[in-house]
């Protein structure tokens, strides 16, 4: 058996883990994607929000990956890019499956300032062009992310310094990394299965 390790990006800000700032109008689109994403060839992300060059919007698995670009296997440019992009990683293959258990392990960066901050790990089940939905006690379809933590979010102290933490989380469809409050340092984190 071989442990299977999917990037959910790193934060050094109060952002996502994995972000993308601009992208071609070209066959195929090269996404511009921030210094960290730590993506390689094959994986599979979701983009929503993106409003003039739509055709980024959708699932897409990535090639051409480099520090701060990933090619969208199978895409054609339709304009400018404009929008707030959100990306979140697609969990649709084995051993990466909805409603299944991974480990999620989370990083200070080496050799960089402590991580003082509140990380999340979300989760969310459907997308449209403009945004994810996770779908709530109801059964409703709900705008957003929800927590993939089985206790919810987790404040790392300053004392954890160059350590790191491992969390059991619930996989949706996409997951995704934030940190919602952020003091000093930078971490990264990645799922396991």
């Amino acid at each position: 058996m071989s442990i299977k390790v999917r990037s959910l990006g790193h934060v050094a800000s109060a952002a996502r883990g994995i972000l993308i700032t601009g992208g071609t109008n070209a066959t195929p689109i090269v996404a511009t994607v921030t210094a960290g994403h730590r993506l390689k060839n094959g994986d599979r992300i979701a983009i929503a929000g993106v409003t003039t060059l739509t055709a980024m919007n959708g699932d897409w698995s990535v090639s051409s990956v480099g520090a701060a670009a990933a090619t969208l296997d199978g895409s054609a440019g339709n304009g400018a890019f404009g929008g707030a992009a959100v990306v979140a990683v697609l969990c649709d293959q084995t051993p990466f499956l909805p409603r299944h258990s991974a480990a999620a392990m989370i990083d200070d960066t080496p050799g960089g300032a402590v991580f003082v901050g509140t990380i999340v790990l979300e989760a969310a089940d459907s997308v449209d062009a403009t945004q994810f939905y996770y779908t709530n006690s109801s059964g409703v379809a709900t705008a957003g992310f929800k927590s993939a933590l089985k206790s919810g979010e987790i404040a790392i102290p300053a004392a954890t310094a160059g350590g790191g933490l491992a969390l059991e989380v619930d996989l949706s469809r996409y997951m995704t990394l934030r940190c919602s409050a952020y003091t000093s340092g930078g971490c990264g984190a990645k799922l396991l299965a």
